[in-house]
């Protein structure tokens, strides 16, 4: 898990180095920016508010490619994982009948390992589309800032248009993911908050 984090920061300090040029070009060009900001927070099943202080928000271009890549990446997933869900289903049934029906613990073992074998190629399924969806946001990084110690993010002179910011968080043995679309508009302040009615960590990781 280390190394994958690590491979996105190293992915999101490549994007974002590439597209400063671009994005300062843009932002010069622009005779009257927006801006963007808001509060990153989760409120968490036993009532309490988690703050995502110091997290890094991503401020996103071409915000429906995105949206298309991502499904795109979920829907081959989907294709690939369901011939190995089938497998897995039987092998489960098997080993539950040799074990439970015929106290054949040999039979029982060999399904065992068969299903095992089929719910690891699902989850390394999974774990390919996420990287692909994560390669996806990544490519379409125009700034990126991080979240103050009250937990508030700001984006200064951003050029009119649509976007979508992302930002990632673990807690604990937890992963959450924030996906969220915001227009730009010339002179005006945009807000939007990155909370539990934008989370889209399962989404993003193919896992619904």
């Amino acid at each position: 898990m280390q190394l994958a984090r690590a491979s996105l920061r190293g992915l999101i300090l490549g994007a974002v180095a590439s597209s400063a040029i671009a994005c300062g070009s843009a932002g010069q060009l622009s005779r009257n920016p927006g801006s963007v900001e808001g509060d990153v927070y989760l409120l968490m099943a036993n009532g309490d508010t988690k703050r995502g202080a110091g997290i890094t928000i991503n401020l996103l271009r071409q915000p429906d490619t995105v949206a298309a890549r991502i499904s795109s990446a979920c829907a081959r997933f989907a294709s690939l994982a369901q011939p190995h869900r089938v497998r897995e289903k039987a092998a489960s049934d098997t080993s539950y009948a040799a074990i439970v029906l015929h106290y054949n613990s040999e039979r029982y073992k060999r399904f065992q390992a068969i299903e095992e074998a089929e719910r690891d190629s699902v989850e390394l399924l999974r774990k390919l589309a996420h990287t692909e969806v994560l390669r996806a946001l990544v490519g379409q990084i125009a700034d990126t800032t991080s979240a103050g110690m009250n937990a508030h993010y700001r984006f200064a002179a951003v050029p009119s248009g649509a976007y979508a910011l992302f930002a990632s968080w673990t807690i604990g043995q937890n992963e959450y993911a924030w996906l969220a679309p915001i227009s730009v508009v010339s002179g005006q302040n945009s807000r939007r908050d990155l909370d539990n009615t934008v989370e889209r960590g399962a989404a993003m990781r193919c896992a619904q």
